[in-house]
């Protein structure tokens, strides 16, 4: 459609390691994600930032309007990039965090064997809860994140698996933006 969308990453001068394994994965990632969602990013630009105070506050990475803050000690940092860049399409509209949430782990565990990337197995199926995810900071008592991200990333992969694959969740997707 003729348009394009500036995509940064800042980073500190002493990470120039963790940049280079982070673009090239972030490049790649943010077509694809547009592809899966079904519609086009809807602003002019992402930045990518790393931020060492997320990390204070036990995030992995935070998605903001038209901005990434991220991490480099996440342990996953290349998960984590894709999943806070599905968030560019997987937070419009949705009002609960176990869509949005669990929209950006699906975006990032459907295109994960794609881009290389071998998600962290969670093994949320063998915690000992049974916490719905409606309740997910809705009155549960389950704070556990691997649960809970989990949980609502493997919903949407059986949701796309119910409805008949992937081209139908695109469809699914795209009535969103």
């Amino acid at each position: 459609d003729g348009r394009t969308v500036h995509l940064a990453l800042k980073y500190f001068k002493r990470d120039q390691a963790w940049a280079d394994k982070e673009w090239p994965i972030a490049q790649k990632a943010f077509p694809m994600l547009e592809t899966l969602f079904g519609f086009p990013y809807p602003a002019k630009s992402v930045v990518m930032r790393q931020s060492h105070h997320i990390e204070n506050a036990g995030f992995g990475g935070l998605a903001l309007d038209q901005e990434v803050l991220l991490t480099t000690n996440s342990g996953f940092d290349e998960e984590v990039t894709v999943h806070e860049l599905a968030h560019m399409w997987a937070s419009f509209n949705l009002e609960t965090k176990w869509l949005w949430e669990g929209l950006a782990e699906y975006g990032m565990r459907s295109l994960a064997a794609e881009l290389g990337i071998t998600p962290l197995d969670r093994g949320w199926k063998a915690m000992p809860y049974t916490d719905p995810l409606s309740t997910w900071y809705n009155g549960s008592s389950v704070t556990n994140p691997d649960y809970w991200y989990g949980k609502a990333g493997a919903f949407f992969l059986e949701y796309e698996a119910a409805i008949g694959g992937r081209a139908n969740m695109t469809t699914v997707l795209s009535s969103v933006g």
